[in-house]
């Protein structure tokens, strides 16, 4: 993990005195951003759960759940389905009156997971992150590859901030121009990897 300080060289060339506060916050702001759009942060885990209720599904420190991609229950996948397809479909699935090896799952509320039906046995999560709040690092993936590219996210909010001594509108929108654009061929690296997998592959008949 690498400290938010370590942008401060990049960040400080173009709003020099700006605030640590200011510019933490900005860099969160930015790498947000980034992780939203991007979903290049994934995470995955793996735990026992038991045959009741809903269980919580916890990021690491420093870090929130975006979107999950995925679940497996047992090795196999299961399928997404909103509660009103739950209730309409498995009527009894809140008071667990099915029982079997789950085959969907869904939320009753943010970062809580739900099968149905419920069993116990092992879940698979694959998860697409974002960071916290009162984030104070970054993975050093994202650091290494992607600085330049934060960098300029958090100069273009930081030079936005009216009545200040480094504010400068123009430069700020070239830099927020520039770090969307970014984003967007970080984005296409996320499907396809640093391996340069196709993004489909072709059918082959024998």
């Amino acid at each position: 993990m690498r400290p938010l300080d370590d942008f401060a060289p990049n960040l400080c060339l173009y709003a020099p005195g700006v605030a640590d506060p200011t510019m933490h916050f900005a860099l969160r702001e930015a790498e947000v951003e980034f992780c939203e759009r991007t979903r290049l942060w994934r995470y995955e885990d793996e735990y026992a759960v038991a045959a009741e209720k809903c269980d919580a599904i916890f990021a690491p420190d420093g870090a929130v759940i975006h979107e999950i991609e995925s679940i497996t229950f047992d090795g196999q996948p299961l399928s997404p389905v909103s509660l009103a397809w739950l209730d309409e479909n498995y009527r009894g699935w809140r008071t667990q009156d099915y029982t079997g090896v789950p085959r969907y799952f869904s939320q009753v509320e943010p970062d809580q997971l739900c099968l149905v039906p419920q069993a116990a046995g092992t879940v698979g999560l694959s998860l697409w992150l974002k960071p916290s709040n009162d984030a104070d690092q970054l993975p050093d993936w994202m650091f290494n590859q992607f600085r330049e590219t934060l960098a300029q996210g958090a100069i273009a909010r930081i030079l936005m901030i009216p009545n200040q001594s480094f504010t400068n509108y123009e430069l700020g929108a070239a830099f927020g121009a520039s770090f969307s654009a970014k984003l967007d061929d970080a984005s296409t690296k996320g499907f396809t990897g640093q391996q340069r997998a196709p993004m489909r592959t072709s059918a082959s008949f024998f």
